[in-house]
């Protein structure tokens, strides 16, 4: 069984990068990758994934919809990672309200968000909001990673047409395990 199951992630690999060789400017999807992990996610229809614009801020998942720029009124959905202390809920639960206060801290309103349509993740998600910017974050783990992925916009009513792409998005990451072969 682990050996159709490794099987399966090398062929996803070889077809994710076969994809992404012959794309140009706007990718359906990407590997983000961190110490002894990768995840693979993918773009919702309409969208693409910007590893670029965002990298000097060490964000390389960033969706926006084709057509659109970046910045201005555009809605966004972006991914950012957090090595934890262990790979427990707890140290997830530590990050989360460290997270979350500094948002209040700075005036934002905070409360607890339901996304109704998430697959096989553990997600705790939160609705903030400030003036014009409001934000839904989910906060999931994989290992000692926090996955924060955030839809962004400038009023309630984007944020609401764009929470089945947030929740496509989260469903859609794939975690991998990287095995370093000087390991014994």
């Amino acid at each position: 069984k682990k050996m159709k199951k490794k099987l399966i992630v090398s062929l996803s690999f070889i077809f994710v990068l076969s994809v992404f060789m012959f794309a140009q400017e706007k990718l359906a999807g990407g590997i983000l990758y961190g110490p002894n992990w990768a995840c693979m996610v993918t773009a919702p229809q309409g969208w693409s994934m910007d590893q670029e614009t965002l990298a000097h801020y060490g964000i390389y998942g960033l969706f926006y919809e084709d057509g659109k720029e970046f910045g201005g009124n555009t809605p966004i959905i972006y991914i950012n990672t957090q090595k934890l202390n262990d790979d427990s809920d707890t140290e997830l639960e530590k990050f989360i309200s460290v997270d979350t206060n500094s948002y209040k801290k700075s005036g934002h309103k905070v409360k607890e968000y339901q996304l109704k349509n998430i697959e096989e993740k553990k997600i705790f998600a939160y609705e903030i909001s400030k003036e014009n910017n409001y934000e839904i974050c989910a906060y999931t783990r994989y290992k000692n990673c926090c996955f924060l992925v955030v839809l962004t916009a400038h009023d309630e009513e984007s944020i609401k047409e764009n929470i089945p792409k947030l929740e496509f998005i989260i469903n859609q990451m794939a975690y991998m395990e990287l095995v370093n072969k000087n390991q014994n």
